[in-house]
Formats: C-alpha cells, sequence, structure tokens
C-alpha cells in the first residue's frame, strides 16, 4: 500500500510544473518517455503488492500438521 501511494506521489511530482517546465523544449519526449517509465514502474509495484497478498510468509516446515 505504501509503494502505490509513493509512485501515486512521484507521478504527481514529474507530471507537474516544474518538470514541465525543465523540459521544455523536448516536452513531447519527456512525456512519452515519463509515461511510459510511469506505467512499467506502476505494474512492478501492483504485480509485487498481488504476490504478496496471495503467498502469505510462511516458514519452511510450518504447514498444517
Amino acid at each position: 500500500m505504501e509503494r502505490c501511494l509513493f509512485v501515486f506521489l512521484c507521478g504527481l511530482l514529474i507530471f507537474n510544473w516544474p518538470f514541465l517546465e525543465l523540459f521544455r523544449k523536448g516536452l513531447a519526449i519527456y512525456l512519452y518517455g515519463i509515461w511510459l517509465v510511469y506505467i512499467v514502474v506502476l505494474a512492478l509495484v501492483t504485480r509485487k503488492a498481488g504476490a504478496a497478498k496471495k503467498s502469505p510468509q510462511t516458514e519452511p516446515g510450518e504447514g498444517p500438521a
């Protein structure tokens, strides 16, 4: 959950005014590139969050008796 919130806040930052002003001349390249990176990072974070929910962490040998 914390990772998703962190990715969301980073997305707000990188798609907001200060960064868009820095890359004014190559804005289209910046937007397409950072959007691609953002989607990949979001997919990785959600995949890890989904895998953590499905497989509870148990120690070896702690299975049902």
